[in-house]
This record gives C-alpha cells, sequence and structure tokens, in this order.
C-alpha cells in the first residue's frame, strides 16, 4: 500500500510505497502557505487509508465490497459534509475512506491540489487492477510486499522461471513477483528438491533427514516442513499456500480457529496458540523457509553425491532439480490433487 507524508518544511504532500528492495517515492501536490500543518497530515492519513483499503481488494478480494470506480472518485469531489451536525457514512469502507479523503480535500480548498490528488488516486488504484492481473510493473510493484490469499497463474509463471534459472533463490525472487506466487512456485521446487535428496538417501526418509541437516544448520523448518507433508500426499502447492496463508491472514484479524492449528485434543484451553506463519508477514516468511529448505537439500545432497568440487555438485543439483521440477510441472497450476 502507499504511505502519503505532509513535509511542513514545504507544504508538499508525498505519496512512498516499498517495492521489495527498498522505497519509492514522488511529489503528490503543494499546499498553500494559509494550510495548517494538520490538515496537511490530515489529508495524508486520509489518502493511506483509502490506499490501504483498495490493496485490501488485491490481498484478501472477499473481504471488503468492489465499489465503482467512478463512485469513488466522485466522493474525492464532491464528498458528504456535514450537515446539521450530522454525517452520513457509507457503508462500503473504501467508499468511505474516499469521502474522507474528499472532506480533507475540502478543509485545503485548493482545485489544484484537488486535481493532483485526483490523479494520484487514479495512479493507485490503477496499480491495484493491474496487480491483480499479474502486472507488476510500475506502481504496481509494491504488490510484492502485499500478502495476497491468492495467486494469478501469470505471477507464479514468473516466479517458476526466476527459479529454474537459480533453484536455491535469487533476489529478484523476492523482489520482483508477488510473494504469494513465489510460495507457490518454491513449494513447487522444494519438493523437486527433496526428490533429488531421495536418490541419494540410501536409509530413512528424506524429510527426516532434511529436517536434521536443518536442526544441525540452525535452520527453522517447522512451517516448511508442513508444507512438504501435505504435498506428499497429493495436495498441489496452490492449495497448500492458500490454507497455510489464509490461517495466518486470519490471526492478524484476531481470529485464531483450533481447526487452524492441528487435532481439537491438542488444543488446551489457556495455552498459547500459533499459527505456522507470522501473521504480519505470511507469506514472506514462507517464501524465506522454502528458499532456505531448498538450500539445505543442497547441502544433503552435496555431502552424500559422491563429488569433492562444490562448484560441480552445485551445477548437478541444479540440473537434476530442475529435471525434476520439469517432469513435476502438472502440480505448479494444479487447484486439487
Amino acid at each position: 500500500m502507499t504511505t502519503y507524508a505532509y513535509d511542513s518544511s514545504t507544504r508538499t504532500l508525498h505519496a512512498t510505497w516499498r517495492c521489495g528492495i527498498g522505497g519509492v517515492a514522488r511529489s503528490v501536490a503543494r499546499l498553500h502557505e494559509r494550510t495548517s500543518d494538520r490538515t496537511g497530515m490530515h489529508l495524508a492519513q486520509a489518502l493511506t487509508d483509502l490506499s490501504a483499503t483498495a490493496w485490501l481488494s488485491y490481498s484478501d478480494p472477499g473481504l471488503l465490497g468492489e465499489p465503482d470506480r467512478e463512485e469513488v472518485l466522485r466522493a474525492l469531489r464532491r464528498p458528504h459534509l456535514v450537515e446539521d451536525g450530522l454525517l452520513y457514512r457509507e457503508a462500503d469502507q473504501q467508499l468511505e475512506n474516499a469521502h474522507g479523503v474528499g472532506r480533507a480535500l475540502a478543509a485545503v480548498g485548493s482545485a489544484g491540489v484537488v486535481r493532483a490528488v485526483v490523479a494520484d488516486v487514479v495512479a493507485e488504484l490503477d496499480a491495484v487492477d493491474r496487480a491483480l492481473l499479474g502486472d507488476l510493473d510500475g506502481r504496481a510493484r509494491q504488490a510484492v510486499v502485499v500478502a495476497r490469499l491468492d495467486a494469478s497463474p501469470t505471477q507464479i509463471a514468473a516466479a517458476d522461471r526466476l527459479l529454474h534459472a537459480v533453484p536455491m533463490g535469487s533476489e529478484e525472487l523476492f523482489d520482483e513477483v508477488d510473494s504469494t506466487a513465489a510460495c507457490v512456485a518454491a513449494a513447487h521446487w522444494l519438493q523437486a528438491a527433496l526428490d533429488v535428496v531421495a536418490t541419494v538417501v540410501d536409509e530413512g526418509d528424506p524429510l527426516d533427514v532434511l529436517e536434521s541437516a536443518a536442526e544441525e544448520q540452525g535452520a527453522d523448518l517447522g512451517g516448511v516442513c508442513t508444507v512438504l507433508q501435505v504435498l506428499q500426499v497429493g495436495n498441489p502447492p496452490l492449495a497448500v499456500v492458500r490454507n497455510l496463508v489464509s490461517s495466518a491472514m486470519q490471526a492478524a484479524r484476531g481470529m485464531v480457529l483450533p481447526g487452524d492449528l492441528g487435532p481439537e485434543d491438542d488444543v488446551v484451553d489457556g495455552e498459547p496458540r500459533f499459527t505456522l506463519l507470522d501473521p504480519l508477514r505470511p507469506t514472506r516468511a514462507l517464501l524465506t523457509g522454502l528458499v532456505r529448505a531448498v538450500q539445505v537439500c543442497f547441502t544433503v545432497f552435496e555431502e552424500r553425491c559422491g563429488v569433492v568440487e562444490e562448484e560441480v555438485a552445485r551445477r548437478r543439483f541444479d540440473d537434476a532439480v530442475r529435471a525434476e521440477a520439469a517432469r513435476s510441472a502438472g502440480r505448479l497450476l494444479a487447484t486439487s490433487g
């Protein structure tokens, strides 16, 4: 989402957003010198609130309704104002936030500022729409840091290409694609890596070997091992990631259900309850764990493949994982087992 800020020293309204490798900032409008700092900050907060609800339609489309774009833009220019001590509130939160921006603009009282702000809101809404279609160019790139309940096939395919280039993960996987889509692709590639590990493990379950190696290396793969267990019984990566992310997003809103945590008998009243993913950054946390697990798979492979030189072992591992990922490519976009 875009965060707006008001610089009182220059009376300038700025828009800033994160895009994976850092943040982007742009000036939106310069307010008149007669405008109070409080009014400028109020406008910045109202715009931030509007952006937050707009991006909710990307992260969790079913959570809020989707108001007509023209209604939102109309609210910026002709907002509900206080009449006879009363203020009409819209039931739709995004539309109400648009009226909030409109009221803040009315307090500023500048036609030029209204034009500049409306243009910026249009750019923000366009970015959300493009992100929904899997296009993360330009301003829509802020979607890479938004936890999303679903993943577009376009973004899953983009993440798959990045992992084909570097099976053990690259910075681009975190910076250039939707994080939920990256998790789906990474889960697919992790299963391929574990299947490769199975070819060099003489005894024992490859997953147990992976867990032991991770423990020796100080890597916490708790949630990732759960992903692998569910994948191995035939569930596709997309469904597995959706379920995990959904539970974490519900927890972030204060909704933690016993069914999300395991068998009902395992839930003890008064005891702390935990989600497998960090509710504040579920997809980024999961992606980090999945990539780390692929790297641990390589260390297991390297120890057991009979090749002394690390570079040669790395090439063999990468090639084997690519071949296995290609062989099982059908599961990547599957929605059911």
